[in-house]
């Protein structure tokens, strides 16, 4: 069986929940430190990718500019 893949932006809290405990663990922080990582992101910021439903990691865009031409160029950083 071919597992099944979905990216979402965050819909719901349980999302938010999934994806801080993956980054606490990735990042070796301590329990409830995402929380304010996300906070300082912005949860319209952050993305998720499932599998077969279940969080299975993430992302977060964070909107910034760049000078070209002399003009700034929107563009975003992905972390």
């Amino acid at each position: 069986m071919t597992p099944s893949f979905e990216y979402k932006t965050i819909v719901d809290l349980e999302d938010v929940k999934h994806l801080g405990s993956i980054v606490e663990q990735a990042f070796v922080t301590s329990a409830g430190e995402s929380e304010n990582f996300f906070k300082s992101i912005g949860l319209k910021n952050l993305r998720v990718i499932c599998r077969n439903g279940l969080v299975a990691g993430g992302l977060a865009t964070l909107p910034m500019g760049m000078w070209l031409g002399g003009q700034s160029v929107p563009m975003s950083k992905i972390s």
